[in-house]
Parts: structure tokens; C-alpha cells; sequence
């Protein structure tokens, strides 16, 4: 991958590989990058929710992002699995979609708190 900006709220399509287990994530799917900018910048690793248009029932680790918003979806709906959130190689990589707005960006970290701290959001 030739050096390019990586910046938090980018959606980029992934490579998440085939070699998932059980439930994980796999495949190329969107993701969003969730590591402050000066990690995207300095380590060959950035930090992704990988995002589907998959039918999800609803969670507290979950957050919807809408085509309407973001023309460069291509599903009506499409959840943000703060759940399935992982560190990956740059390599993985493979395009840009856009970006999500700053408030977008902030619920869907507040929301992956829940993973850790067990809270009413």
C-alpha cells in the first residue's frame, strides 16, 4: 500500500481475511477507523469497527450509520459492530469511502466504552 493519510472517522473498505472463528468478522467489508491520528501516522497498525449492512439485532454496542447521510454506502442501513473492534496492518487496506462526521465519530467511541465499563450509556 503506497503511503497515504489515515484519519480517525475515515471508512475504508477492509481485508479482513477468511480466517475468522465462530462469529468474528471476516471478508472485505467497511470499517471505521477508530486510533487518533498520530497512531494512524506512526504505527504499520491502526485500530477498525468493522461495519455491516447485515440485519443486527439491536445492541448497546451497536450504532447505525444511514446511506442518506453518507451517499458512499451502498446499503440503506448499516451498523457499526463496536464489538468487533481489532487492531489491523495498514496492509488490510485496500480503499477510501469517505469519512463520518465528527458527532457520528464521538457516540460510536463513547459507545465501545460499554465494552470495557460495564454502564448505563
Amino acid at each position: 500500500m503506497s503511503k497515504r493519510e489515515i484519519r480517525q472517522g475515515d471508512v475504508f473498505m477492509v481485508n479482513l481475511s477468511n480466517d475468522s472463528i465462530d462469529h468474528e468478522q471476516s471478508n472485505v467489508r467497511p470499517c471505521v477507523i477508530a486510533s487518533c491520528d498520530i497512531r494512524n501516522s506512526k504505527s504499520s497498525n491502526i485500530f477498525v469497527f468493522p461495519i455491516t449492512h447485515a440485519y443486527k439485532k439491536a445492541q448497546p454496542c451497536h450504532y447505525k450509520l444511514y446511506k442518506e447521510q453518507y451517499d458512499f454506502f451502498s446499503y440503506k442501513v448499516n451498523t457499526v459492530l463496536c464489538e468487533e473492534g481489532r487492531s489491523i496492518s495498514k496492509k488490510r487496506l485496500e480503499r477510501k469511502l469517505g469519512s463520518i462526521e465528527l458527532k457520528d465519530l464521538l457516540e460510536i467511541l463513547k459507545i465501545k466504552e460499554y465494552i470495557f465499563i460495564e454502564k448505563k450509556i
